[in-house]
């Protein structure tokens, strides 16, 4: 057992983290400069022009100003949300093989989802399951289910969906409903506000901390 090793292992998993989180904010920046540069294109192609012949200019222009307001962020958070959730699992079947591989545990499967790496972290590297206890926790898994309506069913709410995705469709919906700065409008799109991700990235950061923590109580003390 290595703490120098244990101790690179977590600094290059936060690390990485952090580059999501830059990613994001250069993101919403990008988004921002945009859309204000079609604010000023508009002001000057505007000037002068009366009330109702600028709201015939917008009508023009309007699939553009969408794309630049509405379709666009939301492409882009939707992207930086999968990109923050499925951190975590990765990071998850990391710590398993990292862990196994320090401590001489018996190895994890090639393919390590969510609930295959949190079997093995709690029954095999013996992490301790309070881990997998705390709201954060809670909170991920429900987001997790709301990545998977994405992925799955093109950022669209369905009608009906079948088999397992059927009871995330369920907590996916519960979530959007009790979270703020994500919504489903009224063409059952997924829509992601300012803020979602970042809410999301907070709760990845308690939970990849929460993990850290109970790895190294249990092996590197």
């Amino acid at each position: 057992m290595s703490k120098k090793l244990f101790n690179i292992f977590k600094s290059l998993s936060v690390y990485r983290l952090e580059q999501l989180s830059d990613a994001l904010d250069i993101i919403e920046s990008g988004l921002d400069g945009k859309f204000e540069e079609w604010g000023s294109w508009f002001d000057e192609q505007t000037q002068g022009l009366s009330d109702d012949d600028k709201e015939l200019f917008v009508n023009h222009y309007y699939d553009d100003l969408a794309m630049i307001r509405d379709t666009a962020p939301n492409m882009a958070r939707k992207a930086m949300f999968i990109c923050i959730v499925g951190f975590l699992e990765t990071f998850m079947a990391d710590l398993c093989r990292f862990l196994a591989r320090d401590n001489n545990l018996q190895q994890p499967k090639q393919k390590l989802y969510l609930e295959a790496s949190k079997k093995y972290l709690i029954e095999t590297a013996n992490v301790n399951e309070d881990c997998f206890d705390g709201q954060e926790w809670l909170s991920y898994f429900e987001a997790t289910c709301v990545r998977n309506i994405i992925v799955h069913c093109a950022g669209k709410i369905p009608v009906s969906v079948q088999g397992n995705l059927a009871d995330q469709l369920q907590t996916a919906t519960s979530f959007i409903g009790q979270t703020d700065s994500i919504e489903i409008d009224s063409l059952n799109k997924i829509i992601i506000d300012r803020g979602f991700c970042e809410g999301i990235a907070t709760k990845v950061e308690q939970c990849m901390t929460n993990l850290l923590d109970g790895a190294e109580n249990c092996y590197y003390p």
